[in-house]
């Protein structure tokens, strides 16, 4: 989709400041990442979420990943395969650490706390995934300022 770096053309296109440096690159990412390690204090990886040869190079390399999931079935079906990525990262990368951050979270009082119980229950079959105390909601607000690069 080249949704950061649609984001990141939207950013400069409107001048907006704090300046980001984008590096768009595909297939092996390992040695461009510790190349941006030894330059910046903080390096963010986006990379699709499937499994792909960006994700597994990119994982060996990194500090931490965040793995960001609606509280579906289809997105909670994703942590086997997740997980059996994450052992063989941490072959090559023992200090790695992993989280899950719930996104797209609803904003109903009435759905919201049975919606996040479901999310860690589900997510307490993963010991080695970490699940964040941070809830992302699905907001308009979020959808509309990626257009101006606010996002």
């Amino acid at each position: 989709q080249r949704t950061a770096a649609k984001h990141h053309a939207e950013r400069e296109a409107a001048g907006l400041l704090p300046a980001i440096t984008l590096v768009e690159k595909f297939d092996n990412l390992t040695q461009t990442l510790q190349a941006l390690n030894e330059k910046f204090d903080d390096v963010i990886v986006d990379v699709a979420g499937r499994n792909s040869k960006e994700f597994i190079t990119s994982g060996v390399v990194a500090h931490q990943i965040i793995a960001p999931l609606q509280c579906s079935q289809p997105d909670l079906d994703t942590l086997t395969e997740l997980e059996q990525q994450i052992d063989a990262m941490r072959n090559l990368n023992p200090e790695l650490k992993v989280y899950c951050l719930q996104s797209m979270a609803t904003t109903n009082p009435v759905l919201r706390g049975n919606e996040r119980k479901e999310f860690l229950e589900y997510l307490e079959e993963f010991p080695t995934i970490q699940v964040l105390d941070s809830v992302i909601c699905f907001r308009k607000v979020y959808r509309d300022c990626m257009s101006n690069g606010t996002g």
